[in-house]
């Protein structure tokens, strides 16, 4: 995430975080293996993420 902001300025335009949930023996997932806790309250991931939906991050050429 600390990347994104200057990635985008790059030209990505898309990202996606695929471990929502840990796995067998994984600990990196959002939630725990059977959804029961949340490891990321919502309101701090949107804080997280919100900085990455700027206009000016992206320049459009006319």
């Amino acid at each position: 995430m600390t990347e994104m902001e200057g990635l985008i300025k790059k030209g990505l335009s898309a990202a996606v975080y695929t471990q929502t949930t840990d796995v067998e023996q994984e600990t990196n997932g959002l939630m725990t293996y059977d959804r029961k806790v949340i490891k990321v309250p919502a309101a701090k991931l949107k804080g997280v993420t919100d900085k990455l939906y700027n206009a000016d991050l992206v320049k459009m050429n006319p």
